[in-house]
């Protein structure tokens, strides 16, 4: 199955999700951005490579498509990307887009070197268009990349993603519609 980017053959189907980071908090300094999507990174310091926390406020933008539990992942640079586009989607991708059971990607990437946590994020699903959650992930200063995804549940191969980024205090980004066919 080839993964093309939805939105080019027709941008009603599935306009993306946006993200926003809205504050950081790191040694107790707490700074805001208004308009983000990355709301909070909070640290822990029982660690030698500390864990900070980043919780991510996804929205839903698409009218009448409304998106299934996602996948979520931080890791290092060293993972490979979840998807290329032009490249065959991996059956635990594919089974997302096809069924919105983020658990195959979550098995896929449990244990691999460089991955700092797999999970899934399911609180309020399904996510109706204009609806939002925040979803908090750890990270590191090694293990500072983030991978979301969903599938866009009325259709049968469709999903959105956010692919490897990283994500600071002000960034917004906006993940679009993909075929995994």
């Amino acid at each position: 199955a080839l993964l093309s980017n939805l939105l080019g053959v027709d941008a009603t189907i599935v306009k993306g999700v946006r993200s926003r980071v809205l504050e950081d908090e790191d040694d107790g300094l707490l700074e805001s951005a208004l308009q983000f999507d990355y709301l909070k990174k909070g640290r822990s310091d029982d660690s030698e490579d500390e864990t900070m926390h980043k919780t991510i406020e996804i929205t839903n933008l698409a009218f009448g498509q409304p998106l299934s539990p996602f996948f979520v992942m931080s890791h290092s640079d060293e993972v490979p990307p979840l998807f290329e586009l032009g490249d065959h989607a991996s059956n635990a991708l594919a089974l997302l887009a096809e069924t919105g059971d983020p658990q195959h990607l979550v098995n896929s990437y449990s244990g691999r070197p460089g991955v700092f946590y797999v999970g899934i994020h399911s609180d309020g699903a399904p996510y109706e268009g204009g609806e939002s959650t925040s979803i908090t992930l750890p990270v590191t200063e090694e293990h500072n990349h983030i991978t979301i995804a969903s599938m866009a549940t009325n259709t049968n191969d469709c999903f959105v993603a956010v692919n490897g980024v990283q994500l600071d205090v002000g960034d917004s980004l906006h993940g679009v519609g993909y075929d995994a066919d």
